[in-house]
């Protein structure tokens, strides 16, 4: 399976009395998360699956990239991917899809790079840009650490860099 790490694109800041869970997207924020998913969908991933954490930021980024990559199945809300998920319960979450090549999970720092971290097999993982996209091939058993980079799409150069070590800010 291919598991694609969404990280929400940017958002208002909030203010006057707006929660967190209320932040929504930034008109760039929307327009450079449409240009990334435009080069996602050029790469022809397989993508059988959109779950997304039910905060409106990332409800908005999981809706652009299934618009975008005409997917015509409904982009569900997990809570496991609101902010604070484990990586068990994200496990959890893989598993009960069935087989799917292709899932983008659309979420949050600091826990996109924690969870990229948890499948790649390594300590850390560089902090995610917003609206950057990770792609990670899994080995079958989901919780077997050692998943293979297959890329990371940087939201502005809008180019996939292929090794971990070339993320750095």
């Amino acid at each position: 399976m291919k598991l694609y790490l969404v990280r929400h694109a940017a958002a208002v800041d909030g203010g006057f009395g707006m929660e967190d869970f209320e932040r929504y997207l930034t008109a760039k924020g929307r327009d450079r998360m449409r240009d990334v998913a435009k080069v996602f969908r050029k790469s022809d991933e397989p993508l059988d699956r959109i779950l997304t954490s039910p905060r409106v930021r990332a409800v908005q980024t999981a809706e652009i990239l299934a618009h975008v990559c005409e997917y015509r199945d409904s982009v569900d809300a997990a809570r496991c991917l609101s902010g604070g998920g484990s990586e068990d319960s994200v496990d959890d979450l893989l598993e009960t899809l069935a087989s799917p090549e292709g899932v983008a999970l659309v979420g949050h720092e600091p826990d996109m790079g924690r969870y990229a971290a948890y499948y790649l097999g390594v300590d850390s993982f560089p902090g995610f840009k917003k609206g950057a996209i990770c792609a990670i091939d899994l080995p079958p058993d989901v919780r077997c650490r050692g998943g293979k980079l297959v890329g990371y799409l940087h939201p502005k150069s809008l180019e996939w860099i292929r090794k971990v070590s070339d993320i750095g800010w």
